[in-house]
């Protein structure tokens, strides 16, 4: 009987109904299914990749327009990591494979993405990396004055230490070789690759899925300047 209802409850409602046509834009971010907004409001669910682009735009968005902010930052996206990760290769066997991605030089001069701002008026640039074989999403603060990238990992638990400096590897590397070759300042940048260090005593998720609430997350309590303020549990 109980399954008859339902099966019935059930019968009211068609897949199809979960789309939203035309998708909804939220700036060049395509919202075509009703459940991005229950899975971005639920605890336990899976985000993906154009939650975090959204979010990490309305951090922009916050920190290039409200007179309130502690620092001075800005973010990429997850198109930034993506052609990090692809052209560093490419890289290491050819220096002049930048000149193919130019794109690239567009997020450090504020034109990229929306709300972007010049990396020559922050200090501080949030960039969300994805460790390609693991699945695993990590955020990577880069702290231009002091000539590093700070690691903040969700999953220290089951993730070690050396598969994260793997993952930033490309970053560490490439960053330093794009701002020199795109004169974004006007001060002589170090002639070294960035220096890595990986965030310790920091909230943990305590499930497999929720990597992408964990870094969403880091960026509001460090932008706040309240990292050891973030709640265990989010």
């Amino acid at each position: 009987m109980v399954c008859k209802r339902f099966e019935a409850w059930e019968q009211k409602f068609h897949r199809d109904d979960l789309h939203i046509h035309p998708s909804w834009v939220l700036v060049l971010i395509h919202i075509d299914s009703k459940m991005w907004w229950y899975e971005l409001h639920q605890v336990a669910t899976l985000l993906n990749d154009r939650h975090i682009d959204a979010m990490f735009y309305f951090f922009r968005m916050m920190l290039k327009l409200s007179g309130c902010n502690k620092i001075r930052a800005t973010t990429t996206d997850c198109t930034f990591d993506v052609k990090i990760r692809r052209i560093f290769e490419k890289f290491s066997k050819d220096t002049n494979a930048i000149a193919k991605h130019s794109s690239l030089l567009l997020y450090l001069t504020g034109y990229k993405i929306p709300f972007n701002t010049h990396w020559r008026e922050v200090d501080h640039v949030f960039i969300p990396i994805c460790m390609d074989k693991r699945a695993n999403w990590i955020l990577g603060h880069f702290d231009i004055r002091k000539w590093c990238i700070n690691v903040y990992n969700s999953c220290t638990r089951s993730i070690r230490d050396a598969y994260v400096f793997s993952a930033v590897e490309s970053f560490r590397t490439f960053i330093p070789y794009l701002l020199r070759q795109s004169n974004v300042f006007k001060f002589e940048l170090p002639n070294s690759p960035l220096s890595c260090t990986i965030i310790k005593d920091i909230p943990q998720q305590t499930n497999g899925g929720d990597c992408r609430i964990f870094i969403i997350k880091y960026v509001e309590y460090i932008a706040q300047q309240k990292i050891k303020e973030m709640p265990e549990e989010v």
